[in-house]
């Protein structure tokens, strides 16, 4: 069934000319990311206005995405976003269990959290959980930016999982204020 959804989703997506293309901007502004040549981009309905759900990828890879608007967050500053992203001890078990339990496919299958981390090589950090769901690898990702949080599930479904693909897209996650973001830290720590 995931196959004839994806395929379809491609076959529309290809009709409009977006299933080609790398960067993905979600309509309502919560979130831009770069889907990996021949992944095709699927935006089922959401069930409410707060949340943007997607599901990119192929037959045998894909990545949902989910973004939420976050009020309580609005009004922080990016350094303080960027602080709380980066605490890993902010990010147990019992919150990725939560997290990954938002995801349709995820949601029946007693996800179990294998490890966790934190990747910090770019200037928003990416908290990182490998997990097992309903005996299936589960890569996951749980982002922050002022306003917004984003959660991330990439599975497999057949064959390796392809895991430089999935973090490639995860890390290409962002936000289309994030260049503004960048310069207010940057701004605040050269101000003596």
């Amino acid at each position: 069934m995931r196959a004839s959804v994806l395929a379809a989703a491609a076959a529309a997506l290809a009709f409009v000319g977006v299933a080609n293309a790398e960067q993905w901007t979600d309509p309502a502004g919560r979130f831009t990311f770069e889907a990996p040549n021949g992944w095709s981009v699927n935006q089922p309905p959401a069930a409410a206005d707060n949340l943007t759900f997607v599901i990119a990828g192929t037959a045998s890879n894909e990545c949902q995405i989910l973004a939420v608007t976050s009020p309580a967050s609005a009004a922080a500053s990016p350094e303080s976003i960027r602080r709380q992203t980066a605490d890993s001890a902010r990010f147990t078990n019992d919150l990725w269990t939560r997290a990954l339990s938002q995801f349709p496919d995820l949601s029946g299958d007693g996800v179990q959290i294998t490890s966790t981390s934190v990747d910090e090589t770019g200037f928003w950090p990416i908290q990182r959980a490998e997990a097992q769901a309903g005996g299936q690898p589960v890569h996951a990702a749980i982002l922050g930016r002022p306003g917004v949080e984003v959660f991330v599930a990439c599975l497999t479904y057949g064959g390796t999982p392809s895991t430089d693909l999935y973090n490639q897209v995860i890390r290409s996650i962002g936000h289309a204020n994030d260049a503004t973001w960048q310069t207010e830290p940057e701004s605040a720590a050269a101000t003596p």
